[in-house]
């Protein structure tokens, strides 16, 4: 068995993340990087993570370890051993079996030799003056959009607080969605308010409904089709076998404004999201509105390069546009039927027979 070295619960920091599905390797290491930039006080190049990924009934949740550079390369200096978390024991981190951990721990470890022999030679020499010089910054390119993220937290908070959709609309700048059945405090978190425009509440039919939109930003990762003939041939086939009636298409792009009925309208996005994924596509705007029975769709796809793809939350919340259907339960009424009485019969321990005459005029017996 290999030895193992406890790493001091003050020297490292440990989070669960909320993490989207649909995420490749590298995109969920961007997306976590991201998350830490807002949730950790001091999080910048010099930190190292170790994620470990686990599903709940919640979704799918990385447990995140995050330790200095410098630290770690401590722990890694004093012996071979495999190093574990001192409140999970049983969890190995940042192992050198990572080559690319093991290179820039070494990097760090030889950067900080180099620092502190140029501090000892020249307090060595006499020299008196301390010179400091700003770290470098190197400003990582984003492939987050936030106000794609934020949808995906208000849907969220819409189905688990069992709202429902009545539109969503992913325009160029802004996404707004209008919502029945639960409340703004259930939806809207708080360090979010500020940044969202929420409407007033009203009532429908005794039920509450509130519309909520905000800026939406990094056009940037978006960008034209090149194939757009051939891929608007493919997506023509693929809505009409969803069984969706077409109204028109778009020339020059990928898209179209078409009409879904609701009981069709969840296998249709699904598959609509599949020909995205396939194609390496996204919604670059994307309207859906209820009318009575019907939802009115229009759409342009694009590519992109956003870790979150829009796509994957609409298929994913497509429900919250269809009503389900309660169950009502069935009364069932116990039928009497007046049987005439004929005697009873004593039996030896003591139990009681009485005998009827049904509605057919047979004679039947009933224990007491």
């Amino acid at each position: 068995m290999s030895k193992r070295q406890i790493i001091r619960r003050d020297d490292y920091e440990l989070y669960s993340i909320k993490m989207p599905f649909l995420l490749r390797k590298k995109q969920r290491n961007l997306y976590i990087s991201r998350q830490l930039e807002k949730i950790h006080p001091r999080f910048s190049q010099r930190c190292c993570i170790d994620s470990k990924y686990y599903l709940s009934k919640k979704g799918l949740f990385a447990s995140v370890a995050v330790m200095d550079t410098v630290t770690l390369a401590k722990y890694k200096g004093k012996q071979t051993a495999r190093l574990c978390l001192e409140e999970n024991r049983n969890r190995i981190v940042f192992s050198m079996h990572n080559p690319s951990l093991y290179a820039f721990v070494l990097c760090a470890s030889l950067t900080v030799i180099f620092f502190l022999s140029y501090m000892l030679s020249g307090l060595f020499l006499g020299k008196q003056q301390m010179i400091e010089q700003p770290l470098e910054t190197v400003t990582a390119i984003s492939l987050e959009d936030d106000s794609v993220l934020r949808l995906s937290a208000v849907l969220d908070n819409i189905c688990t607080n069992k709202g429902m959709l009545n539109s969503l609309s992913v325009l160029q700048n802004q996404i707004s969605l209008e919502t029945t059945d639960c409340f703004p405090e259930q939806v809207i978190v708080h360090e979010e308010k500020t940044n969202s425009l929420v409407s007033n509440l009203s009532y429908i039919n005794n039920e509450p409904v509130f519309s909520v939109s905000w800026t939406r930003s990094a056009q940037s990762l978006y960008s034209p089709v090149s194939d757009s003939e051939l891929l608007s041939e493919q997506l023509r086939s693929l809505v009409k076998k969803s069984g969706v009636h077409i109204q028109t298409e778009l020339t020059g792009a990928a898209g179209m404004i078409c009409f879904s009925e609701l009981q069709s309208f969840c296998s249709f996005m699904q598959s609509l999201s599949d020909f995205c994924l396939e194609h390496d596509l996204d919604f670059f705007t994307f309207t859906c509105t209820k009318e009575g029975n019907v939802l009115a769709v229009s759409f342009e796809l694009a590519r992109s390069e956003c870790v979150q793809k829009i796509h994957s939350l609409v298929a994913m919340y497509s429900l919250l546009f269809t009503p389900v259907k309660e169950s009502k339960p069935v009364e069932i009424r116990e039928q009497t039927v007046a049987w005439n009485p004929v005697g009873t019969v004593y039996q030896k321990d003591g139990s009681l027979i009485r005998f009827y005459l049904d509605e057919n005029g047979k004679i039947k017996g009933v224990y007491e």
